[in-house]
């Protein structure tokens, strides 16, 4: 399907994926109704959001706060933005990977995901 033929949601979620996604070794810790929820395992990350990899399947277009632990340059960086979650599919054996879109974001968290992304 091409990205013209798209419904406008499908587009929007589709351009969002498109920029430059980095595989990072990392874990997130999600907020989830005061309850804090471990990811298994990040999967990538971009400007826009990241994905991960979790045991459960998370309700989807909720705000969550996200604590992400990134190791990159021989470095742990740490990140906490506010993102919704945008999709869960069935992973196989590892789980649901999510999929979530930063909404709100810090400047010295922005900075951080910058030089990551370098």
């Amino acid at each position: 399907m091409l990205l013209q033929d798209m419904p406008a949601t499908a587009r929007g979620i589709q351009e969002a994926r498109s920029g430059a996604r980095v595989r990072i070794p990392g874990w997130a810790t999600i907020e989830c109704v005061d309850t804090p929820l471990k990811s298994d395992r990040l999967y990538d990350i971009s400007h826009a959001g990241v994905a991960l990899f979790l045991d459960i399947q998370l309700p989807l277009h909720r705000e969550y706060r996200l604590s992400l632990s990134l190791y990159r340059h021989g470095k742990l960086h740490l990140l906490d933005p506010l993102a919704h979650c945008v999709y869960a599919t069935l992973a196989g054996v590892s789980g649901f990977r999510h999929g979530f879109n930063f909404s709100s974001m810090s400047d010295s968290d922005q900075e951080t995901l910058a030089q990551l992304l370098a």
